[in-house]
C-alpha cells in the first residue's frame, strides 16, 4: 500500500505543474504505511527466529535497531518538526525526510540479505 502512495507522490512531481498538497499527502502516507510494514515484518521475523532460528541473529538485531530508528524519526517528524502532512520548509523536516528514506533503504537491504540463500528458480517436474 505504501508503494502506491510513493507512485502518487512521484507522479505529482513530473506533471509539469507541481501539486504540492497532493505530493506531501502521498509522501506522508508512504512513510507511515511503509514504516508500519517494516515494524510488522520485524515482529514476524522475530517470531520466526524464536521458533526456528532460521533467520540470522545479525539480521534480527539490525531489523530491531532500524525499526526503532524509524519509529524515533517518525516521532520527531510529528512532534518536533511540522508533521508529515504540512507544507513546511524547516531544516528538521528536510533532514528527517532524507534520513527516513535512507533508513527505509537500509531496512530493505537487510530484508534482501535474508533472501540471499533462497533459490528463486522453479523446476518443472513432469507428472506421470
Amino acid at each position: 500500500m505504501g508503494t502506491l502512495y510513493l507512485f502518487g507522490s512521484t507522479a505529482t512531481i513530473d506533471t509539469g505543474k507541481m501539486n504540492m498538497k497532493l505530493h506531501v499527502h502521498c509522501a506522508g502516507m508512504f512513510f507511515i504505511l511503509t514504516i508500519a510494514s517494516c515494524m510488522y515484518n520485524t515482529v514476524i521475523c522475530w517470531a520466526v527466529y524464536q521458533a526456528t532460528k532460521k533467520i540470522s541473529k545479525v539480521s534480527i538485531v539490525l531489523k530491531v535497531v532500524l525499526s526503532g530508528l524509524l519509529a524515533y524519526q517518525l516521532y520527531l517528524e510529528f512532534f518536533k518538526a511540522s508533521g508529515l502532512f504540512t507544507l513546511d520548509n524547516s531544516d528538521l523536516s528536510h533532514i528527517l525526510e532524507y534520513t527516513l528514506a535512507f533508513s527505509l533503504l537500509g531496512y530493505i537491504l537487510v530484508m534482501a540479505y535474508d533472501l540471499k540463500d533462497f533459490k528463486m528458480a522453479y523446476r518443472c517436474v513432469k507428472q506421470l
